[in-house]
């Protein structure tokens, strides 16, 4: 029942009709039947007029009770429609309203996100302006490459009977000076640490470089390769927190890392990038855009590993290796990342370069 106003019930006008009808009806038939008739002069007219038309009121009397009950009625489902109605507004206020604390709150959210993302993304400029300075300072050629830059110099001078006869620093213009026995005297700018690092480890057998280093590399010139590492770090730190917040800057951090690749590589070698950081670099460096593809192979580093660790049994090959997952896990400031592979079963647990089986 959805009309708001009970002169538009076809029930009503029904219930009216009928009684009317059958009012009309009975008093014509008991008016027929007894062959009445109406004489207003005579007093035997008005005699026994309530007997002869007493079914006539009944009939009248049950109908307007009908209609007064079905009035009664009506107005009652009226209201519970009112009050279903008023009900449902407030609910869909109530909801109108959730929702737009929903929207507002989600907008907060991703202007926080966005607000978040632009300091990080300054705060990663900022680091690669100072790992860029950094780089470009040049420092004092150490004692080992000046005798590598004098054994160079012999080599493409010795035919002509020439020959390095002593060097010395010029501070002053920041470059090495060779004095030879002919003529005028050979100089050798002073180079970058990184760029020295380079020489070095290009220079030295692989699996003796990170002795070496600890042993022979001067101690002074160690500071620079210190710093940038620790640089780096940062880097890695902001970049992978800005990944997971803003996987619209996955392509501009893969930029950003590409560039120090090579540094990273040399840091990792003398231990200063330890492997955690390396894994994490190479992995923001090798983002896609919406992607997380890695640029190493690191199931083929993962089966090596295990083989040496003995944890299985047998030979294992990285299609032996299903389910890899990575945590970042932080402690005391520090990050470091825990990898999970499943094999034959089990689940193994990488942690600082270790394995072991998940409990």
């Amino acid at each position: 029942m959805t009309n708001n106003s009970i002169s538009k019930s076809s029930l009503l006008w029904w219930i009216i009709g009928v009684t009317i009808f059958l009012t009309i009806c009975s008093a014509w038939y008991i008016s027929h039947e007894l062959n009445l008739v109406w004489e207003p002069t005579k007093v035997s007219s008005y005699k026994n007029l309530r007997v002869y038309f007493f079914p006539s009121i009944t009939i009248a009397s049950i109908g307007m009770t009908i209609l007064g009950l079905y009035v009664v009625y009506f107005k009652i489902s009226q209201t519970a429609i009112q009050i279903e109605n008023t009900n449902t507004q407030i609910k869909d206020s109530q909801k109108q309203i959730l929702l737009s604390e929903q929207r507002r709150i989600s907008d907060a959210a991703l202007a926080e996100d966005r607000h978040r993302s632009e300091v990080i993304m300054s705060e990663i400029n900022n680091t690669c302006v100072q790992i860029d300075n950094l780089f470009n300072e040049v420092e004092e050629t150490p004692k080992e490459f000046i005798i590598l830059i004098a054994n160079g110099l012999m080599d493409s001078i010795k035919k002509e009977g020439n020959q390095v006869l002593n060097y010395r620093q010029d501070i002053s213009n920041k470059q090495v000076i060779f004095n030879l026995s002919k003529g005028e005297p050979m100089h050798s700018k002073w180079e970058s640490p990184m760029f020295n690092l380079n020489v070095f480890v290009k220079n030295h057998h692989p699996e003796k470089i990170k002795k070496l280093y600890k042993e022979t590399y001067p101690e002074n010139n160690k500071i620079p390769h210190f710093n940038i590492a620790a640089q780096l770090k940062i880097l890695v730190e902001y970049s992978w927190e800005l990944a997971d917040i803003d996987s619209a800057r996955h392509n501009i951090i893969s930029k950003k890392l590409s560039r120090y690749t090579l540094f990273a590589s040399l840091l990792n070698k003398v231990e200063l990038f330890d492997e955690q950081f390396m894994e994490l670099f190479t992995l923001l460096n090798s983002l896609a855009y919406n992607s997380r593809s890695l640029g190493i192979d690191l199931l083929a580093k993962f089966s090596i590993e295990i083989n040496q660790s003995n944890l299985i049994e047998g030979d294992i090959n990285k299609g032996m290796l299903s389910n890899h997952s990575m945590e970042k896990i932080e402690s005391d400031g520090v990050f470091h990342t825990k990898h999970f592979v499943d094999i034959a079963n089990q689940k193994l647990e990488r942690e600082f370069g270790s394995w072991k089986i998940c409990s």
